[in-house]
């Protein structure tokens, strides 16, 4: 808990499962109280534990946004139920296509109605797990709806699925067995995640590290090539220079070499691996905006947004 809050929320995904199994809808409700009590205990305990912990094994301490409670409990809610839940609910695919999100809830809705019907006081409970399954970010101040905070909440939205088909099909002719349809989710899901590393992760990089080596290929300062640069000046990519869309927080379409400390890596990796002869002068690397790029003819310039631009836009 103390780690990663979010993927500790996977607690309520948990007792989802416990609570569709239960006999009766006032075993359900003591389970949701008893299991309420115990995170609810965790969490406190996480948050002063997160604000004393700190001040205690450091002097100076700044406060972060991520960290302060809210205050603006309607605008929390509208944002969770606009931006967060709808990614939630597109499971592992990557985009903001509204129809997928639309009919996963209108399946769940008739899945979870059509099992609780003669028991409706059941049916709220399965709609608290859904605000609990992301408690941290909704409590705090910081809007930032990211695919790895929604851990516990795209859980529980694929088993409230899963239970939903099962549910709906039983007792038909062409019922669906739980096992098969977990079978057919995994493999759907792993080809989806495949599918988003691939587009949006791997080959943004391969292509940023295309572009280096082409500066240090083809670039050539006005002493002679790549060989005779005493310093190497990065400048790099913004971010608004995406290779991919669509660019989605810091996850998905952000280049790396626009973080300060990717670019000498890069730059490094690229060296080794094509096998070029690194510069023997070569004594200074340093990275920072274009308006401050040295003028001396024996620094190799490269500016990764201008690259980009020019080579892949």
């Amino acid at each position: 808990m103390m780690v990663y809050q979010p993927s500790g929320m996977m607690f309520w995904a948990f007792a989802a499962i416990t609570m569709w199994g239960a006999h009766n809808t006032s075993d359900m409700y003591k389970f949701f109280a008893k299991s309420f009590c115990v995170m609810a205990l965790a969490l406190v305990t996480d948050f002063l534990a997160s604000k004393a912990l700190p001040r205690i094994l450091f002097s100076n301490v700044p406060s972060f946004e991520r960290s302060a409670i809210t205050h603006d409990i309607y605008g929390k809610l509208t944002w969770f139920l606009s931006e967060v839940l709808p990614n939630a609910l597109r499971l592992s695919s990557v985009g903001d296509n509204p129809l997928i999100p639309m009919a996963f809830i209108a399946l769940i809705v008739i899945g979870i109605v059509s099992k609780y019907y003669k028991h409706p006081l059941a049916i709220p409970l399965y709609i608290a797990l859904v605000p609990l399954s992301y408690t941290p970010n909704l409590i705090v101040a910081e809007n930032w709806p990211s695919y790895r905070s929604q851990v516990a909440l795209c859980t529980l939205m694929a088993l409230y699925i899963f239970l939903s088909i099962c549910r709906l099909t039983r007792g038909r002719r062409f019922e669906i067995q739980s096992e098969k349809l977990m079978v057919l989710a995994v493999v759907y899901l792993a080809f989806l995640a495949h599918r988003n590393v691939q587009e949006l992760i791997v080959k943004p990089q391969v292509k940023e590290l295309a572009l280096i080596e082409k500066y240090l290929t083809d670039y050539k300062t006005a002493s002679g090539t790549i060989l005779s640069a005493r310093s190497i000046y990065f400048v790099p990519a913004k971010w608004e220079d995406a290779l991919v869309t669509p660019m989605l927080h810091d996850e998905f379409g952000l280049p790396s070499s626009g973080q300060p400390w990717a670019p000498a890596g890069m730059v490094w990796s690229v060296l080794r691996a094509k096998r070029h002869p690194i510069p023997a002068g070569l004594t200074n690397f340093k990275v920072g905006p274009l308006s401050q790029a040295p003028s001396s003819v024996d620094t190799l310039i490269i500016d990764m947004g201008k690259a980009i631009h020019t080579d892949f836009k």
